[in-house]
């Protein structure tokens, strides 16, 4: 079951819906949400969003809620169906629409609940010896963004994402897997450290003061969350680059190569600026900056620029698509010894 949106959802697994129940005032009146009730459908990627008068995927159980999409995420227990795979169907309730995924994860068994943690870009899965780690991409789809095999993880049932833990239940037993960096003091210790290999900080100031501290503390407590001394042994930080000739753009492109074999990295930009449509190539002046080499590029928006170096000459060709004053084109640019780009017929 799950609640969304102050509405309480459910799913039938044998008759392939998902309902929900309102309550009337007096008593709770289950209405159908998605599918044909007793009439379900093999599914997969290749059907597409489909409206949610059409019929569901096999056997649905399990509802994860995602309040901030509007969505529900639903597992099927098709396990042993024709080709063994483990299905998610999505549901979005902002366009009406249900759509299920059959390729996300191999055919793994013994599948827990799913969990999405606080910030909603993560949702976390148990399979047989394996945590499963989907993310959504730009246009909210879900892929599978990453696994960890350990022989520890047996046959999780149900998940749950707290204070950078996933706890999850295996028989008779409740375990939980670290998100993120901790530390443990061991009984009659006050203090412990911690070695982090590598980690952003978009707050990084000019005094290389690095700021971490601790999100939670369980089983004690502290005076202070922060931690007490921060040793950095490396440290990259990015400058910006003062007065650098780059175009702001949109519906563009962005490309880096040596395209001089002078060591450095050049920049090929294209798109929609406020001066009009751009497809420039900068040349890396080292410590002083980019310069625009002013190439006759045709101007293109909304398609793809690349260095490649296609005749394997040893120097960065360019290659352009996109959509020009004259319509549609694609075009290659062959580079002369690092000097000048003419365009190839």
């Amino acid at each position: 079951m799950g609640l969304l949106n102050g509405e309480l959802y459910f799913t039938r697994q044998f008759r392939m819906t998902l309902s929900k129940l309102t309550f009337d005032g007096s008593t709770f009146v289950e209405s159908l949400v998605v599918g044909q009730d007793g009439n379900g459908q093999y599914r997969d990627e290749n059907d597409g969003n489909l409206d949610f008068s059409q019929r569901m995927m096999y056997d649905p159980t399990q509802i994860t809620v995602d309040q901030g999409r509007n969505r529900l995420y639903i597992q099927t227990n098709e396990y042993m169906g024709w080709d063994e795979r483990r299905r998610m169907t999505v549901v979005d309730f902002n366009s009406n629409t249900f759509k299920t995924y059959a390729g996300l994860v191999d055919r793994y068994n013994d599948y827990s609940s799913l969990s999405l943690d606080p910030s909603g870009d993560y949702l976390y899965g148990l399979a047989e010896g394996v945590l499963i780690i989907y993310q959504f991409d730009q246009n909210g789809e879900p892929y599978l963004a990453g696994d960890k095999f350990d022989s520890n993880f047996t046959r999780g049932s149900s998940t749950a994402v707290q204070d950078g833990f996933i706890y999850f239940t295996q028989f008779e037993t409740v375990s939980k897997i670290g998100l993120g960096a901790s530390i443990d003091i061991p009984a009659g210790q006050t203090t412990n450290s911690i070695t982090l290999s590598a980690f952003k900080d978009p707050w990084f100031e000019s005094d290389e003061t690095i700021d971490v501290n601790i999100s939670s503390i369980s089983n004690g407590f502290s005076e202070s969350n922060d931690v007490s001394d921060v040793n950095i042994i490396e440290s990259t930080k990015l400058t910006l680059v003062a007065d650098a000739p780059f175009e702001g753009v949109e519906n563009g492109k962005v490309s880096w190569g040596d395209y001089d074999r002078d060591g450095d990295m050049d920049l090929a930009l294209m798109g929609d600026a406020s001066t009009g449509t751009i497809t420039n190539v900068y040349k890396n002046n080292g410590e002083g900056g980019f310069t625009n080499t002013l190439q006759n590029f045709t101007k293109v928006i909304g398609g793809d620029i690349e260095f490649v170096d296609v005749d394997q000459d040893g120097y960065l060709d360019v290659a352009v698509s996109g959509n020009s004053a004259s319509g549609r084109v694609s075009k290659l640019y062959i580079n002369k010894s690092g000097q000048f780009f003419w365009r190839k017929c």
